[in-house]
């Protein structure tokens, strides 16, 4: 028996190929406007996240001010973009749910380095520890050197430099032995069954 071919049709998404096709269709002086806009919202976005991370960083910490002022400038270079395309004539909505399925992947696909980050944050917002506080955390005793988005870096009192994932540190107990300012110590010191206890 002569094995017959078999076709296999695949079918397209007409808003992509709409979307493709208007873009395909713009002039140099549309894309000129297009690139302008964006141009323009860069400009702002870099000057804003600037004027964002100042105030921030007093008040809520290096950390706090660097996500938001960044978020901001994410967030004004997205608007840029979409109204570029916007005021040349061009359809946004399927690229907006591809960038949708795009984030749903990689939220699934990262969701560690997401936990990390989220508990960076609100590491940053509660503030149990400042930067020089020794702390102990996660079986660790040291001195905190930084709070990144991903992890806590902590100096041990043997000299290690230790990082901690902050997703760890945020579910571990947290020990501050700078906040208060003093702390009682125990030591525990042995002497002979024959020793005088007055002279001890």
């Amino acid at each position: 028996m002569i094995p017959l071919p078999v076709l296999v049709f695949a079918q397209t998404d007409p808003a992509a190929d709409d979307t493709i096709g208007q873009l395909g269709r713009l002039s140099a002086a549309d894309w000129i406007v297009a690139a302008s806009i964006i141009v323009g919202a860069v400009a702002f976005g870099l000057i804003l996240r600037t004027v964002t991370s100042r105030l921030l960083t007093e008040r809520s910490g290096p950390l706090v001010a660097q996500l938001v002022s960044r978020l901001v400038f994410a967030l004004l270079l997205a608007i840029g973009f979409v109204y570029a395309l916007n005021f040349v004539g061009v359809s946004i909505g399927p690229l907006l749910g591809l960038l949708g399925l795009l984030g749903l992947a990689f939220a699934l696909a990262f969701q560690e380095v997401l936990g990390n980050f989220i508990a960076g944050i609100m590491l940053s917002l509660q503030r149990p520890f400042r930067i020089g506080d020794e702390i102990r955390t996660a079986g660790y005793d040291g001195t905190v050197e930084e709070v990144s988005l991903r992890s806590t870096t902590i100096r041990t009192f043997d000299g290690v430099q230790v990082f901690v994932p902050n997703s760890t540190v945020w579910e571990e107990p947290i020990e501050n032995h700078t906040t208060l300012g003093a702390r009682r110590t125990t030591i525990e010191m042995g002497v002979g069954y024959d020793s005088d206890l007055d002279a001890v």
